[in-house]
């Protein structure tokens, strides 16, 4: 692998992981889907940093490390599978 794709990956995967992680203190933890299926209500609305940048914070973050793990761990040998 080259360094620029290791770090072009890395970065997707922080980058998906920090909107996950922000989102995730910025609700709390019975702000989440936990919270939502236990009808568990909020006190207030969050419009804080990670809603600022993204709508659906937690399911692009999500699927943003998603990617960066299945583009690092597609073997090379054998080329791509988005091919």
């Amino acid at each position: 692998m080259s360094k620029g794709f290791v770090l072009q990956t890395t970065v997707l995967f922080i980058l998906g992981q920090t909107f996950v992680m922000t989102s995730t203190w910025a609700f709390g933890i019975t702000g989440t889907v936990l919270g939502d299926d236990f009808g568990i209500p909020m006190d207030h609305r969050v419009e804080g940093f990670p809603l600022k940048v993204l709508r659906d914070t937690m399911f692009v973050g999500s699927a943003m490390c998603f990617a960066a793990t299945e583009l690092w761990c597609v073997p090379r040998s054998r080329g791509s599978y988005w091919v």
